[in-house]
């Protein structure tokens, strides 16, 4: 924080289209001041321009100022100096810039997720909140990055449950009251809840290389259950709807749209809301130049045991799609929970075989980063152990997860358009794809889809000896329809454990072309070694073909051969 009473800057990115740049700049400033600032702008191609700031909310005894930034493309990449000025030009925040594309110019992006840190880990240990953010800098120096797209987890707000009246409700609830009966969501909790999660955002959103790559970055960011707390989702309905669970989320909602979006849940209802989705679900379509559309769906606002998301909500995304216009060759797709993943069975039967292993030891161990932690066991609620576990692969999810992917066969197909994926999440970081078999051109195959996992850029990663299970629990390939396969791929070849590796990560993406793909996106991750914190990261890259048009479908009868042998062969054969 600057003496002067300001957090921030922050940027957003809003949409890049043929010609045009938008995006946003927020601060927070203490309210004690009632003058209105001024964000200035200037690069090579136009002369200082002043952005009059409007006040999105105020909270804490802070007011939250967004300013509305559009820009015309040139022909050449720009970078935009800018900086915050009050009444008399008074500086608030100054020596920032980040850069925009050229016309035609491909995005140069960058995915993260997991961005704190789990109540039980120790940030000491991992260098706090920076180091991988500082290398993300080091190499924005060199190539700079015109976006960063945050897949969920950018903050961890579990600990508003460690507020006093809270935490008075959860030990009541802990204790076998039901959770009605043990106090409604009062005004008094409302205004704790409020006034712990501005300074949590603030202060988190201030550390070191973080808050450097917020005012450097364009940021475009999407929710999952950290952003609200733990498991959020994936409670029993008598939990998840009780009067307590559903203030807090209200009050999370809030901060995640005003920190996240520079927006208010009122302003997501209105017609020209860059966000969509059937009442408090908030999914986005933007645009990385004429090439590539980025659509972040929002699978934790409306998720249940049952549900993913609702089937208004399935409508709306697919209803969206179809606005892609036909110039865009890819479409990637940040859903903050992988698709593709292995599943490891977490039933009571299993349990109970382990013999002399501590079951609830290992059920923690599990859930530290499977979609649950140990906090969830709190609520009484250790049949959490599979449905909680809130992958796509869960139970009442499957069906969710199959009826999307054969759907999205069915656009790619229409559109000739080649979708991917960016998931967070699970701590690790690996690349799955789902593919028809018997295998045919990768260019020409409309049910290619690759799934990049990149996750988690300051959380500690799974332990080895959830890398191992893991691997112990994954087949070479998965049968998705009787055309479909999916598959982790070996992508860490240096490694015995090669398809889940359990390192901190992030993921650079870039466009190539080479005699062989032509339009292509390459996803690097960049992997850290432990034993060298935020130094020396390793590269792991993937290849994303473009999708081009006369898609070819393998013969039915060979199909059928194939399946009546149970054929399968290697990851890329």
């Amino acid at each position: 924080m600057a003496s002067n009473g300001v957090y921030g800057p922050y940027l957003r990115f809003g949409s890049c289209d043929a010609s045009k740049w938008t995006g946003s700049i927020m601060i927070a400033r203490s309210c004690e001041y009632f003058d209105v600032p001024q964000a200035c702008l200037s690069s090579p191609s136009f002369k200082t321009t002043k952005i009059q700031g409007f006040e999105v909310a105020s909270h804490g005894g802070y007011c939250f100022w967004r300013f509305n930034v559009e820009i015309q493309l040139t022909n050449d990449q720009q970078e935009v100096q800018y900086s915050i000025k009050a009444k008399q030009d008074a500086v608030l925040s100054t020596g920032h810039s980040f850069f925009v594309p050229g016309i035609g110019q491909m995005f140069h992006w960058a995915a993260q997720s997991c961005s704190g840190f789990s109540s039980t880990i120790d940030p000491a240990d991992w260098g706090g909140v920076g180091p991988l953010w500082k290398d993300i800098l080091s190499k924005h120096e060199v190539n700079p990055f015109h976006a960063m797209v945050g897949g969920g987890d950018q903050i961890y707000c579990d600990s508003v449950f460690k507020v006093p009246i809270l935490e008075e409700w959860l030990e009541k609830v802990d204790a076998g009251e039901k959770p009605d009966e043990s106090g409604f969501f009062s005004t008094e909790m409302d205004k704790a809840a409020t006034d712990h999660l501005v300074n949590l955002y603030l202060n988190h959103f201030a550390s070191d290389g973080l808050s450097g790559a917020l005012a450097r970055i364009p940021h475009i960011m999407i929710w999952d259950d950290h952003d609200i707390f733990d498991g959020w989702g994936s409670y029993p309905e008598y939990l998840q709807l009780c009067s307590v669970f559903q203030g807090v989320y209200v009050v999370l909602r809030t901060f995640y749209l005003l920190f996240q979006h520079h927006c208010t849940y009122e302003m997501t209802q209105s017609q020209d809301s860059e966000l969509f989705g059937p009442g408090s679900s908030f999914s986005y379509l933007r645009y990385f130049g004429p090439k590539v559309a980025l659509v972040g769906v929002d699978i934790r606002a409306e998720r249940t045991k049952e549900q993913v998301m609702s089937e208004e909500a399935w409508e709306l995304l697919f209803e969206k799609m179809e606005e892609i216009p036909d110039t865009v060759d890819h479409m990637v797709m940040v859903l903050t929970v992988p698709l593709i993943y292995p599943k490891v069975p977490l039933s009571e039967t299993i349990m109970r075989t382990l013999g002399t292993v501590n079951r609830w030891s290992l059920i923690h161990q599990i859930l530290y980063k499977s979609g649950a932690s140990k906090s969830l066991l709190k609520f009484n609620e250790p049949e959490l152990l599979d449905d909680l576990w809130d992958h796509f692969k869960s139970v009442g999810h499957e069906d969710d997860r199959r009826r999307f992917v054969l759907r999205l066969q069915e656009f790619v197909k229409e559109k000739t358009i080649r979708a991917s994926f960016v998931c967070g999440d699970v701590h690790t970081c690996g690349v799955g794809r789902f593919f028809t078999r018997p295998l045919v051109d990768v260019q020409y195959d409309p049910r290619l889809m690759m799934q990049i996992i990149t996750s988690g850029i300051v959380n500690a990663p799974a332990p080895l000896s959830i890398i191992r299970l893991m691997h112990m629990f994954d087949t070479d390939v998965n049968e998705v329809d009787w055309r479909t396969r999916e598959q982790m791929i070996p992508l860490f070849s240096d490694y015995k454990l090669n398809k889940v590796m359990g390192r901190r990560n992030w993921c650079e993406v870039e466009a190539t072309s080479n005699d062989d793909f032509k339009g292509a996106l390459k996803f690097t991750l960049w992997t850290e070694n432990p034993k060298r914190i935020g130094k020396d990261l390793k590269p792991y890259a993937v290849i994303v073909p473009k999708l081009l048009p006369g898609h070819v479908e393998p013969p039915e009868e060979e199909v059928l051969v194939r399946l009546h042998h149970h054929w399968s062969g290697g990851p890329w054969d």
